[in-house]
């Protein structure tokens, strides 16, 4: 429903107030344009001749720029092959490391109870093969 009423009240200002929004902003002006303006103007003019004078080039010299961009492509292809693209990185380990805090002034045997708990239910996990625990060591703090 949100969507729906997203996409009408899109519909409604793209039909409506964009066309009045660009008939404003975009009337003639017969003045002298800013300096910043103007000097946009003149480096993306200066842009766009760099750019076609480049594309010239590369027209005039198609063959050697085809063999550069299957090299290119070729390069890519086999980065790609020789790069892995798992969300599991290489490196992983199969560690798992987890901390477990308790209120103030626990007692020990409280503690070694909730950590042999929490290691059982480790284990029953499918793919875990061990479990240690240290109490009374915080690895991160």
């Amino acid at each position: 429903l949100t969507l729906a009423i997203s996409v009408t009240i899109s519909g409604f200002v793209a039909l409506t107030l964009t066309p009045s929004l660009c008939a404003l902003f975009l009337r003639r002006n017969e003045g002298e344009p800013f300096k910043f303006v103007k000097k946009f103007n003149d480096f993306f003019d200066w842009s766009t001749s760099v750019f076609s004078a480049g594309v010239a080039y590369i027209l005039k010299r198609t063959i050697r720029f085809v063999l550069i961009f299957c090299i290119m492509l070729g390069a890519i292809f086999y980065l790609n092959k020789a790069v892995p693209n798992s969300l599991v990185p290489e490196e992983d380990q199969g560690l798992m490391i987890s901390i477990i805090n308790l209120p103030s002034a626990s007692a020990l045997h409280r503690t070694i109870s909730e950590v042999d708990h929490i290691s059982q239910e480790v284990l029953k996990t499918n793919g875990v093969k061990d479990a240690m625990a240290m109490i009374g060591f915080d690895l991160f703090t």
